[in-house]
C-alpha cells in the first residue's frame, strides 16, 4: 500500500470514530465506491 493510501486509511479510521453511528453508514458505502472503482482501474 503507497503512503498516500496509509494516510487516506487513518483519516477515515478518524472520521468513522468521530462520526455518529447513522453517519457510518454512508461513508462505508462512500468507502466502498471508492475502492471499487480504483481496483476497478
Amino acid at each position: 500500500m503507497s503512503v498516500k493510501g496509509s494516510l487516506e486509511l487513518i483519516f477515515v479510521c478518524l472520521l468513522f470514530l468521530t462520526m455518529p453511528t447513522l453517519d457510518k453508514t454512508y461513508l462505508f458505502i462512500y468507502l466502498f465506491s471508492v475502492f471499487f472503482i480504483k481496483n476497478g482501474g
